[in-house]
């Protein structure tokens, strides 16, 4: 049974260039448009809307969720502005979510990474943090999106630093190999990425990564407690004519 509490759409994508081998890993960051569905079992409970742009000499990502199952429906909406690096990596700035669903107040998280100064301010409810910034550090909505440049056949886990909530937490992966999965849009070969946890009890995802979607999120899994939470699978991709 999907909870739609625990789903965060932790989407990054970038999606569609023509079949590439794959070793077409590190590919740069696009601009594009793509939706996708949200199913519990066979059930399409919801859909997500994801936009990459670059605006005023900035990466900005945002994303909508949208869930809707008998009296219980659920938004989530997600922008993250960030620089890309030389090299594979990238230097966030702001951070921002709103969660509204049914039987529950909205809710907020703010976070803002100030480099000159190298702190993280942020707000979640009543709480407020400030934190040192030793060293560069992913946002809940563009982790993906660096494990998706630095994918390659040969590598086998990744360990990613990622803000959330006021709390610097390590996001570690690995690399099941290649899959061919279904979606709305066909058959799709894809390099399966499991996130590891302390126990399999907690809460993790499984993503897809697809060389013929510029090594982006096809599909995710969301998992707690052993259970399947909800799946989440492509169905459609526009690519903008946009460069930085």
């Amino acid at each position: 049974m999907l909870n739609a509490k625990y789903w965060r759409l932790m989407l990054t994508s970038g999606l569609i260039l023509s079949f590439i081998s794959a070793a077409s890993a590190n590919s740069p960051l696009f601009a594009y448009k793509a939706q996708y569905d949200i199913l519990d079992g066979n059930d399409a409970v919801g859909t997500a809307e994801r936009e990459l742009n670059f605006v005023d000499g900035r990466w900005k990502l945002s994303m909508g969720t949208r869930i809707s199952r008998f009296m219980f429906s659920y938004k989530y909406h997600e922008v993250s502005e960030f620089d890309q690096l030389k090299g594979q990596s990238f230097r966030s700035h702001n951070y921002y979510s709103l969660r509204d669903q049914s039987f529950k107040s909205p809710r907020e998280t703010k976070a803002h990474f100030n480099w000159e100064r190298k702190t993280e301010s942020g707000s979640y409810r009543k709480d407020r943090w400030e934190l040192p910034l030793a060293d560069l550090i992913y946002d809940r909505l563009n982790y993906q999106l660096l494990l998706g440049l630095k994918m390659t056949p040969q590598l086998k886990e990744l360990k990613i630093p990622v803000s959330y909530k006021g709390r610097h937490l390590e996001y570690h992966f690995i690399n099941q190999g290649q899959k061919e999965i279904d979606t709305p849009m066909g058959k799709i070969l894809a390099y399966q990425w499991d996130q590891q946890v302390p126990s399999p009890n907690d809460k993790h995802v499984k993503l897809w990564l697809s060389p013929e979607f510029g090594n982006q999120l096809v599909q995710m899994i969301q998992i707690k407690k052993q259970k399947v939470q909800g799946t989440l699978k492509i169905k459609s991709f526009e690519r903008l004519e946009q460069k930085p």
